[in-house]
């Protein structure tokens, strides 16, 4: 595997010898024959998302895309950069969906809580009317 990040947050061992990167704003994954650095290696991965299958063609797709815009149209750097804004416009749709998802969901739970009030309300007013005619 080959990455182009840059570290925005990291850490050391006590020796400072080796270097821990706790965040990373990731440009570009690609997986390589040879990796560059033999030692470099992921011993772990934070969130544990499993990769939905959506996602495994739309980095599929990208890259097909990427290779056709180095052979065809513009210089690797060129392409790489497009492939890395269609990448950042993609990351912010799905950021705005989650958002909206939310949003919807938190209106259906206030939905719900006042249609309960007004259940309660309700039993309330039938209990008072009962208790009239006693």
């Amino acid at each position: 595997m080959s990455m182009g990040y840059v570290a925005t947050k990291v850490s050391y061992n006590e020796d400072r010898s080796i270097r821990y990167i706790i965040e990373a704003k990731v440009f570009e994954v690609s997986v390589v024959t040879f990796a560059a650095n033999e030692q470099a290696t992921i011993i772990s991965i934070k969130s544990g998302e499993v990769i939905e299958e959506k996602k495994i063609q739309d980095f599929i797709e990208l890259k097909e895309c990427e290779a056709f815009l180095k052979t065809k149209i513009c210089s690797n750097m060129e392409a790489k950069a497009i492939i890395s804004k269609i990448t950042e416009i993609k990351n912010n749709q799905r950021e705005v969906v989650k958002d909206i998802q939310r949003d919807v969901e938190e209106i259906n739970k206030e939905q719900r809580d006042v249609d309960n009030t007004k259940e309660v309300l309700n039993l309330i007013k039938n209990f008072n009317k009962s208790i009239q005619k006693i």
